[in-house]
């Protein structure tokens, strides 16, 4: 066996070494290949009645653990040669200077059981030759836009992995794949991907698979080789399972390994609190997540809870939990039939409540997977081009709206308009109004008939009139953050408070976070009240928390 590799021809796409797909995950790795790998797995799930098991392990091979496998070093070193551009240079230095360092390679393998595995006619050769293209296993696939298996690569300082599945029809497959960049080789031009094997085919005789790589059961395995090392791997793969993952898990859909220690439904709830003392979730929740109030909600733990189940338009089966508790951070987590988590929504509770949203429909799912990025983090009509796209997202955000005022009993946001009352607000002098209103000698004329009192909705973050612009900027201090505002005020004497929000990764968000000082006016909580003079007034304060917030200053009425 040995690594095969394409010359170029006349016409083909020269490709450097840093591809675009892998950068996205170069960061978050190993937290990144968790929520794909699994993801993957539970859509190629087998059989209904058992969970998925994925089993994520760790080894150390000596460089010859295949034959001629090490050979893609000396590719690499070739590819540094071919090389012109000072950043790709920078790249393959590394990569180098991190295989050149050792003399054994590290290697992650994830298998799953209780899957389809992968066939040779579509899922393989999807996985292995397509860019951008995702075969589908069943309905509700999370890999619609097939750019996650980039993750395994960027994960590897040899940006290489090999393959072993078995499909359900009981045929193995097996090869290595690298994706390097464009380079010379005995002075010809070579492609930046290569295969390792008997050739650019893939293995299918089961007889000429590694003895340590041949699959017992049906499934998949993915051996990442040259490991990009993490000393804090284990546990940052843990919480972003914990994050991910738990009601999948909880729900006996799921079970995990990571480093040998097992994650199922009966330990989960240890495993949450013990990482989790906390019930509130920080404003960058993508960042810092934290599943314990969830998962509470989903359990009925320390709250008052209530579930709703409802069949709706084009989704079909839904359900949403809701949770109350004062320490809960205000959002609704979104989940659908493979119980990943897709996002999280401050947009329709306030602080103190706690929800999930799951869709369980088969076809629901199948247009939510439509919604979703290619990251898998969001829907949104603009992701699909189908009118069907704005009546879903209409579908499941009504019902979640209805079920929340139920639950709180609160119409929150809500205003009334008296339209001549408003016009009489806006007169400046007798004889003169706003529209079709007049003043004279005390009395009110109108040309226009009066109108019903409607109900509007106040929108969450605007500029009152009697101001110019606000703003604000941060500023970091020892251990924690100065936001300095500045207002321009159109009036002189301009009594005004504010409450004071923060921002969260939706843009939605109506946290509050108390003050601890301000500079100028006085406060109470997260309310601030200022006295301004006309023009530029500017002031400083100082939130009790230490994060870093976008801060949103909404008027406030006692």
């Amino acid at each position: 066996m040995k690594w095969n590799f394409n010359k170029l021809r006349l016409g083909d796409e020269k490709q450097g070494i840093r591809d675009g797909d892998m950068s996205d995950f170069s960061k978050t790795h190993y937290k990144s290949v968790v929520r794909e790998s699994i993801q993957n797995s539970l859509d190629a799930r087998n059989d209904y009645s058992k969970p998925v098991i994925v089993d994520f392990s760790f080894h150390s091979f000596e460089k010859n653990f295949l034959e001629n496998f090490s050979n893609i070093e000396d590719r690499i070193r070739n590819c540094l040669e071919y090389a012109n551009n000072p950043d790709d240079k920078e790249f393959l230095s590394t990569m180098i200077s991190s295989f050149e360092s050792v003399d054994r390679y590290e290697c992650m393998e994830i298998s799953d059981y209780n899957t389809l595995g992968m066939d040779m006619e579509y899922s393989y050769d999807s996985f292995a030759n397509s860019r951008n293209i995702s075969s589908k296993f069943s309905k509700g696939s999370a890999g619609s836009k097939g750019m996650g298996k980039a993750v395994y690569f960027a994960s590897s300082y040899l940006q290489s992995i090999v393959v072993s599945t078995k499909s359900s029809s009981e045929t193995a497959i097996f090869q290595g794949i690298s994706k390097i960049a464009t380079h010379n080789f005995d002075e010809l031009e070579y492609s930046h991907k290569g295969f390792y094997g008997n050739g650019m085919e893939a293995i299918q005789n089961e007889d000429e698979i590694p003895e340590n790589f041949k699959r017992a059961e049906i499934g998949t395995s993915i051996y990442i080789i040259g490991l990009k090392p993490d000393q804090n791997r284990i546990e940052e793969m843990t919480k972003e399972l914990l994050a991910n993952f738990w009601l999948a898990i909880y729900e006996s859909d799921l079970i995990v390994k990571i480093d040998g220690k097992e994650f199922n439904n009966e330990t989960l709830q240890n495993e949450i609190t013990q990482r989790y003392a906390e019930l509130d979730e920080s404003g960058q929740y993508n960042k810092f997540p934290n599943p314990r109030p969830y998962f509470e909600t989903y359990k009925g733990i320390q709250n008052t809870n209530k579930e709703y189940s409802d069949r709706i338009d084009i989704l079909g089966q839904v359900r949403l939990i809701l949770g109350r508790n004062n320490n809960y951070p205000g959002r609704i987590a979104f989940y659908r039939k493979s119980k990943m988590l897709i996002y999280k929504d401050s947009s329709y509770i306030y602080k103190g409540y706690c929800g999930l949203f799951i869709c369980d429909d088969d076809e629901g799912n199948e247009i939510l997977k439509k919604l979703e990025n290619a990251k898998h983090n969001e829907w949104n009509s603009g992701n699909w081009d189908n009118p069907m796209a704005n009546q879903a997202i209409r579908s499941y955000r009504n019902f979640v709206q209805k079920c929340v005022n139920d639950f709180t009993e609160i119409e929150q946001g809500l205003d009334i308009s008296i339209p001549e009352l408003d016009r009489l607000l806006g007169i400046m002098e007798t004889g003169k109004g706003v529209g079709g209103t007049v003043l004279d000698n005390g009395r009110i004329k109108t040309k226009e008939k009066p109108k019903p009192i409607k109900q509007k909705s106040i929108p969450t973050d605007r500029i009152p009139k009697n101001f110019n612009w606000l703003r604000c900027k941060v500023e970091p201090l020892s251990n924690s953050f100065e936001y300095k505002v500045s207002i321009n005020s159109k009036v002189k004497d301009n009594n005004v408070s504010f409450e004071v929000l923060v921002g969260s990764d939706d843009k939605k968000g109506k946290n509050k976070v108390d003050l601890l000082s301000i500079s100028e006016g006085s406060f109470k909580n997260n309310v601030i009240t200022l006295n301004l003079k006309k023009g530029l007034n500017e002031l400083s304060m100082v939130l009790k928390d230490n994060l870093k917030h976008t801060i949103r200053l909404k008027e406030y009425n006692s």
